[in-house]
């Protein structure tokens, strides 16, 4: 790279044939020069001293000067933050993924009735189960009565299914109560609260 009075140097030498050449002729000329702010500074004092750039209007050789920093001078950049893994969902109160199993069964026969339990506050104390026949019985997450698991979030339960029960098809409320003996109440599709409940169907063969 050329040094500082180099550079001052060889502008100065071609601005000045420029002005001689605009002196006979009207000439549009455009000079680039490049380099740092600390090489370009001196260069630029000389042309003001000159007068070049500074004249009124109609005067014969304007000049326009633009500073542009290269790549290699430009301020180095922080490298992004990583980025955030995504929060877990956060738990909520509710019954899933109810289901009465087999599909189809015969009176006498034995029924397994399960739900997903999400209850992160421990609201819940009992999960009941009413079918419309008027059959109801209580499902446990302890390991006992046809719980796989003991506290694994699926409250089940395997019952005989009552030898009178009508053939047809029948609905099954699970619903979840507090210590109390109390539904728990959420927010229902219109806002008011309304019991914690899940339906599934129970298929009962002649």
């Amino acid at each position: 790279m050329k040094s500082h009075s180099g550079k001052c140097l060889s502008v100065l030498v071609l601005l000045s044939m420029l002005c001689a050449a605009n002196a006979v002729a009207e000439l549009t000329v455009t000079v680039s020069i490049s380099g740092s702010i600390e090489e370009l500074l001196p260069v630029l004092q000389h042309l003001k001293d000159m007068g070049i750039g500074v004249g009124a209007e109609g005067d014969g050789l304007k000049l326009r000067m633009h500073s542009v920093i290269t790549g290699d001078e430009a301020a180095p950049t922080e490298p992004a933050p990583p980025a955030e893994p995504p929060a877990p969902p956060k738990p909520i109160l509710g019954l899933m993924n109810p289901a009465a199993l087999p599909a189809t069964v015969r009176p006498g026969g034995i029924l397994v009735v399960t739900v997903k339990v999400g209850d992160p506050d421990h609201v819940i104390d009992t999960i009941g189960v009413t079918v419309s026949d008027g059959t109801s019985f209580d499902l446990y997450d302890n390991g006992t009565r046809g719980d796989a698991e003991a506290l694994d979030g699926l409250w089940s339960r395997s019952v005989a299914v009552p030898q009178d029960m009508p053939a047809g098809q029948h609905v099954a409320t699970i619903t979840a109560y507090d210590v109390n003996g109390d539904p728990v109440m959420v927010p229902g599709a219109g806002g008011a609260a309304v019991p914690l409940a899940v339906e599934c169907k129970v298929n009962v063969a002649e």
